[in-house]
């Protein structure tokens, strides 16, 4: 999954790149930034409190059962425990593509 959504983004990176867009863009007006602090800071602290939070994984030994690592216990495990960071993620993508979006695009005038 990270590396999906790292090929993704690197991807954008390089359409943005190849674009070549003539003119720097103006400043964010001071709500704008004011707002990019507020979830830039919502988000860091949602990431620390999920790390200082986070119980240690319990050490366990013995045989790994044969489901492991198929996709059906994949898809099993993403669709109900991690259902909520997938959705994020999948936000976060469009997020990531809307604003590649309205960088690229090209202002008449």
């Amino acid at each position: 999954m990270l590396v999906y959504a790292g090929a993704i983004m690197v991807l954008f990176l390089f359409v943005i790149m190849l674009l070549n867009l003539e003119r720097e863009p103006a400043p964010p007006p001071a709500a704008w930034r004011l707002l990019m602090l507020c979830v830039g800071g919502v988000l860091g602290l949602e990431l620390a409190w999920f790390f200082l939070r986070r119980a240690p994984l319990p050490a366990v030994h013995g045989t790994i059962d044969k489901s492991y690592g198929s996709a059906v216990a994949l898809s099993r495990t993403l669709f109900t425990d991690y259902l909520f960071p997938f959705e994020v993620t999948s936000v976060l993508l469009l997020a990531a593509m809307v604003g590649v979006l309205l960088l690229a695009r090209r202002r008449e005038g």
